[in-house]
């Protein structure tokens, strides 16, 4: 099935790409997205006429996240407390979800998906350096620190 891409799909392809996809992906997941439409005649020339006002708007979108991800790298770190017993080790972990309830207390918007802890959970007291991707070509560092109180 052809198809034109509205929005960049990872491995897929980037806006305005004319591609061939299966049928049941296109309709199961493609188009209920909103990430392509159907390579008719008549979506052709209406995705030509309005291909300016698309990047435009993706351009835009794109610049609110790289704002969102500056004012993530202004906070620079994030200090929660924590307790904790012997040698270090805290009672329970610090998770995606933690990080980011931390991080909206400064009026910053975030989400638990968008914070890549590789290791799985904090356990230990310390200071981590955090990966926080808002997609796949904008993210930033972060660090956290985890304090005994």
């Amino acid at each position: 099935m052809q198809i034109i891409l509205l929005k960049k799909v990872i491995n897929l392809g980037n806006p305005g790409e004319q591609i061939n996809v299966k049928p049941g992906y296109a309709r199961n997941f493609l188009f209920p997205n909103h990430l392509a439409i159907t390579a008719s005649q008549e979506n052709i020339k209406y995705f030509e006429y309005n291909r300016k006002q698309l990047e435009k708007k993706l351009k835009h979108e794109e610049s609110i996240l790289i704002n969102r991800c500056n004012s993530i790298k202004n906070l620079e770190r994030i200090e929660i407390n924590c307790k904790a017993g012997v040698n270090d080790k805290l009672f329970g972990s610090i998770g995606p979800r933690q990080i980011a309830e931390k991080i909206k207390e400064n009026n910053i918007y975030i989400m638990k998906n968008e914070i890549k802890l590789p290791n799985g959970p904090l356990k230990l007291l310390g200071t981590y350096k955090i990966k926080i991707q808002i997609n796949q070509k904008i993210f930033t560092n972060i660090d956290v620190i985890l304090k005994k109180y």
